[in-house]
């Protein structure tokens, strides 16, 4: 469960001044991907897939360009038992600032892991609504 609180509270924390200026470099940028190796890689099974599915700083890039800053008030997360796979649903609370408004979003999804103990899926997200905030500029 340490995974997936560690890889939660990277994806739901900042942007940091650093996170900023690697997100202003661009997509392609070799800091950036130094950046995910160093975060993620020991935390997913297939850094490049989980990219590919928009499960790396999709909320952290666009808090980025719309000026939010977030922060994980609460994360709760519980072992699927009726499941045959070492599987996880997961809740986030997450707050959301930009200038004076501050509110506060729960999300939530499942995760699995895999037998190295990295998380090797992630689905059933739901956002509540946070992706659409974090992209309206005004």
């Amino acid at each position: 469960m340490e995974t997936i609180k560690a890889y939660l509270n990277l994806e739901y924390t900042g942007p940091t001044d650093k996170q900023s200026s690697l997100f202003d470099k661009g997509l392609q940028a070799p800091e950036l991907d130094a950046y995910i190796t160093e975060n993620y890689e020991p935390l997913v099974a297939n850094v490049d897939g989980f990219i590919n599915k928009h499960h790396v700083l999709l909320y952290l890039m666009a808090a980025n360009k719309s000026g939010y800053q977030l922060k994980p008030v609460h994360i709760n997360i519980d072992k699927i038992e009726s499941s045959e796979y070492d599987a996880y649903q997961y809740e986030v609370e997450v707050q959301h600032m930009k200038d004076e408004d501050e509110n506060t979003t729960i999300v939530s999804g499942r995760m699995n892991l895999n037998e190295e103990g990295e998380i090797s899926i992630i689905r059933n997200v739901d956002d509540n609504g946070l992706l659409d905030t974090l992209r309206k500029e005004k």
